[in-house]
């Protein structure tokens, strides 16, 4: 997801770009101090998400949101003031964060924006058994099956590890179990997809208890869920 901050205040830009580091999956595509820059911005770059003040020289942040169309980014109205709400969600935005901004209370908004962008997205494309659309970041990389080793799951997206690369997924991890091929990958773990083609030993740990090496770029080690072993054995014909 690509997002614009536009605001008068340059210390409020840079604590929002600061609390936004704890969002690898989201992207910084520009910044505007005024609202008639902002408003360009917009057009120019076509953002998913806007984090918009309201009190602004040249246009206000509701005269902004008023002036885009139905299917323009999403909005976030970010002001120090809270008597702007009604004004604020009669704008069609998805959230009202008052200044200074809690953690707490933006991972709520990043959530939000998250799940509602999502359902926007067309399904990913078709493609050949042997290559895959993920959808990452409002965009779809498409990705030869083989290079893929790894895909691990965290509580806001999922990361495939491509050869020497790193790549976040906005799609479930059981979604994806369901489209990859199972004669090469196979679940793990809740939280674990692996290539057994990079499959390299599995190191006991304890009773009953393995993890999967990988013999990819990364040396990935992956947790096995004990009432997974058995069929990972079987699939290895142990």
């Amino acid at each position: 997801m690509n997002y614009l901050i536009i605001d008068d205040e340059a210390a409020a830009r840079k604590r929002l770009l600061r609390l936004m580091k704890h969002y690898p999956q989201l992207s910084c595509i520009g910044e505007a101090e005024d609202g008639i820059t902002g408003l360009k911005l917009i057009h120019n770059k076509n953002p998913d998400v806007v984090f918009l003040d309201i009190d602004m020289p040249g246009l206000t942040g509701i005269e902004i949101a008023q002036s885009l169309s139905e299917d323009g980014p999403a909005i976030v109205f970010v002001t120090a003031y809270d008597q702007y709400a009604v004004q604020a969600f009669e704008a069609n935005s998805v959230d009202y964060l008052v200044k200074p901004i809690a953690q707490d209370r933006l991972k709520g908004t990043i959530e939000r924006l998250t799940k509602g962008l999502a359902s926007k997205l067309p399904d990913p494309p078709t493609f050949p058994l042997d290559r895959l659309a993920f959808r990452s970041e409002g965009n779809y990389q498409v990705l030869d099956l083989s290079d893929i080793s790894l895909i691990s799951a965290t509580q806001d997206y999922q990361t495939v590890y491509v050869k020497d690369k790193k790549i976040l997924v906005d799609e479930s991890l059981d979604s994806l179990e369901k489209r990859l091929p199972e004669k090469e990958f196979i679940r793990v773990h809740r939280s674990a997809i692996i290539n057994l083609t990079f499959l390299g030993s599995l190191e006991r740990l304890g009773d009953r208890k393995y993890q999967a090496v990988l013999t990819d770029h990364w040396a990935n080690e992956v947790a096995i869920a004990r009432d997974r072993l058995g069929q990972i054995k079987s699939r290895l014909g142990l």
